[in-house]
């Protein structure tokens, strides 16, 4: 049955009645347009960063931050708070990441930010944020508009990339482009069009239906986890986590190996590209463990010969499956009432002047 829900392409339209399925499969598109679009960025010439922002408007942060622990000696650190951290000076760049323009963290850091005479950048489609860079001329990177802030990834990850590398961060644009070809085939090979026993995001999704996924990987590739479970919580409307190794070596596995647990709670690992030898053996020991103790973990191999790629490859992986869960429990993906309703009751107690 799960097998012909996921391959019946107008069941799927009827259920995704806001096109979400769209927005997946122009990851790489909006990756494009947005690296070639943008020339105009004039830099500061810091040597550290703190990107702000929460939820889909952060998480570009983390991939990026993530990629750069190994590449960079400049510190790029996210913080989803509503102030700055106390180390933040004049001459660190501020960057302000808020799609909407209009979310209460990123504004109240963003005028944190302003109080203290920072460097700052911001990158969003509209409202207060771009209203304010407008009055007072800061620079910003305007992103596409009406589009949901998950969804808007690729112009995201694209923005602070172009910002990260003009200001000599890193050289993570060329890194980008290179990688969009390879990240275009595999996109294909996950979409609807692709049938069940050839589409590998089809089939982690039936294994992942109807269970509680604990997100488990490799250090560097933790904000993919993260990913994954933001998005088959918002998608799919499930609960899911995320842990990461080594970390997760010093306490979890104990709960996980010894202790006791529903059968609904499903360990699931990424495995992916890593340079570092020790916490390879690190991931395939624990792996190993897992699979004597029978808890029927899933292990997920992403594909790609460098770090680079498999962070790509795991973004697209993880949105498709939370989409085709989603499609199983019969949902739309783009609605996400609970949060709309917490920001709506939040709008009436909290003004930032």
């Amino acid at each position: 049955m799960m097998h012909e829900e996921l391959d019946d392409i107008p069941r799927m339209t009827r259920i995704d009645q806001s096109k979400m399925i769209k927005y997946i499969l122009e990851f790489p598109n909006q990756l494009r347009t947005i690296l070639d679009s943008y020339n105009s960025y004039e830099p500061f010439g810091v040597e550290d960063v703190c990107i702000c922002g929460v939820g889909g408007s952060a998480i570009a942060g983390d991939i990026l931050s993530d990629y750069l622990f190994d590449i960079s000696t400049s510190p790029v650190f996210v913080m989803r708070s509503t102030h700055l951290p106390k180390w933040v000076r004049k001459d660190t760049l501020v960057i302000v990441v808020s799609y909407s323009g209009n979310t209460i963290e990123a504004l109240a850091s963003f005028k944190d930010a302003l109080r203290r005479g920072c460097r700052i950048v911001c990158i969003t489609s509209g409202g207060k944020l771009m209203e304010i860079c407008h009055s007072l001329s800061l620079q910003y990177l305007e992103l596409p508009k009406n589009i949901m802030p998950r969804a808007a990834i690729g112009y995201l990850l694209g923005a602070l990339a172009i910002v990260l590398d003009r200001e000599g961060i890193a050289s993570i644009v060329s890194e980008l482009k290179s990688k969009l070809s390879e990240l275009e085939s595999y996109v294909r090979v996950c979409s609807p069009e692709i049938p069940s026993n050839s589409n590998e995001a089809k089939k982690l999704a039936k294994r992942l239906y109807g269970h509680l996924p604990v997100i488990c990987t490799q250090r560097n590739l933790r904000a993919i986890a993260a990913r994954w479970q933001s998005q088959i919580n918002e998608n799919a409307k499930m609960l899911a986590f995320h842990s990461e190794i080594p970390e997760m070596n010093h306490n979890q596995i104990v709960g996980w190996l010894e202790g006791e647990y529903g059968p609904e709670c499903l360990p699931v690992f990424l495995r992916g590209s890593s340079t570092d030898s020790v916490l390879s053996t690190m991931i395939d020991v624990t792996i190993r463990m897992f699979e004597r103790s029978n808890s029927n973990a899933v292990i997920v191999d992403i594909p790609g010969e460098d770090i680079l790629s498999c962070i790509l490859n795991g973004i697209a992986l993880g949105d498709f499956v939370s989409y085709y869960l989603a499609i199983l429990k019969g949902i739309d993906p783009t609605p996400i009432h609970s949060i709309s309703e917490l920001k709506s009751n939040l709008s009436g107690h909290l003004i930032i002047d």
